[in-house]
């Protein structure tokens, strides 16, 4: 919509900004706005809100925002659109019994017949007249650059915003709304860095831009893998606040570059593509940081005086972020020692996912410097 909205140039630039500074508005208030509701209300209202505000977003698109076509559209892609979800929901079903324990044969069972899928989408989009995905975006450089950087976000620094909560609370024991309210290190910076990024973008190159966007996630995560298991809320903080400025940078900037590498008639499959690779990239994140930090937590989690059988019953409530059960289900005598042991081993398990944050955002802050061209776009 915003592509259709505002023509090329320093608006359009201004209008990303103010996007990616409303998706921060949403971040910052969310997890704030969900402790007050899980702690007054009930876990269930944290949904039922939704209903409300979709109704007045429903009144609000149809009163304000206007309609745009493809001029040129043909028959529906119903195959690619049938073979695409089928090989995500495979891809997606096998990720998460993988983090299960589900037997190894069957996950790549389902691995392998997501990629097969994959195969058969593509076959599909090359011979469709109006395909879903139309594979020669990617034959742009910088198209295929902010794709990359669009993953590197996602599994980077998007991800935190699910473990940062499990983290606050697990290892300092704080409440929802408590731990809502310790997020905002990491949080305010993604309602104020986009506009910062905005100004950016008129007077550097994408590729600059993104990459120094990445390099500071970079530099987020390892401060939070640094400082996770010392246990020191203000060390952590500015850790956060620098992971914060690092996702703040490439909020919008990692979807305005991809749309405007793509003509004006392939905006909202570029918009598509853009927030498919988000969720992609955010899912595969997700899981990996949940194995990570499960078999870490679970191999430093070693209380004196419990049995081995013991320590693994309260090691799975530990993984599952419920310390305050690990503690319960402990002889009254060793709680004290049973709270200390799991705090630490969930910090040591944060601390090793987001090294893996860091991992995974390097090879696509090299991507950006080698994909992406140095010229300075045009939209």
């Amino acid at each position: 919509m915003l592509g259709h909205t505002f023509d090329s140039g320093p608006r359009r630039a201004r209008a990303w900004a103010i996007w990616g500074s409303a998706l921060g508005v949403a971040i910052t208030s969310g997890p704030i706005v969900g402790g007050v509701i899980t702690s007054y209300l009930g876990w269930r209202w944290a949904f039922l809100i939704n209903v409300p505000l979709c109704a007045l977003l429903l009144v609000a698109t149809l009163r304000f925002v206007s309609e745009s076509r493809d001029p040129a559209v043909a028959r529906p892609d119903t195959l690619g659109v049938l073979a695409f979800t089928a090989a995500l929901s495979l891809m997606t079903w096998a990720l998460i019994e993988a983090n299960g324990g589900a037997p190894v044969a069957w996950t790549l069972a389902r691995g392998v017949g997501a990629l097969l899928l994959l195969v058969v989408f593509v076959r599909v989009e090359r011979r469709h007249p109006r395909p879903l995905m139309d594979l020669s975006l990617f034959e742009s450089r910088t198209f295929l650059g902010g794709g990359i950087a669009m993953l590197g976000y996602a599994a980077g620094a998007q991800v935190l915003l699910f473990y940062l909560p499990l983290y606050l609370q697990s290892s300092f024991g704080l409440s929802a709304l408590r731990a809502g309210l310790g997020m905002l290190p990491f949080a305010l910076p993604l309602f104020v860095v986009p506009r910062l990024a905005g100004w950016l973008a008129t007077r550097v190159s994408a590729r600059a831009l993104l990459a120094l966007g990445m390099t500071v996630v970079v530099a987020g995560d390892l401060a939070l893998a640094l400082t996770a298991s010392s246990l020191s809320y203000p060390s952590f903080a500015v850790a956060m606040a620098i992971a914060g400025c690092g996702a703040g940078l490439l909020n919008g900037e990692t979807t305005r570059v991809q749309l405007g590498a793509a003509p004006a008639d392939r905006a909202g499959m570029a918009s598509g593509v853009s927030a498919t690779t988000r969720f992609v990239g955010l899912l595969v994140a997700i899981v990996a940081f949940g194995a990570v930090l499960s078999r870490t937590a679970a191999l430093s989690f070693a209380p004196p005086g419990i049995e081995s059988t013991g320590v693994s019953a309260l090691a799975k409530r530990v993984i599952a972020g419920d310390v305050p059960g690990a503690v319960a289900s402990a002889p009254e005598a060793l709680r004290e020692v049973v709270e200390g042991a799991a705090r630490r081993a969930f910090a040591q398990g944060f601390a090793a996912s987001a090294l893996l944050g860091a991992g995974l955002a390097g090879p696509a802050l090299a991507a950006i410097l080698v994909v992406l061209p140095r010229r300075r776009l045009t939209s």
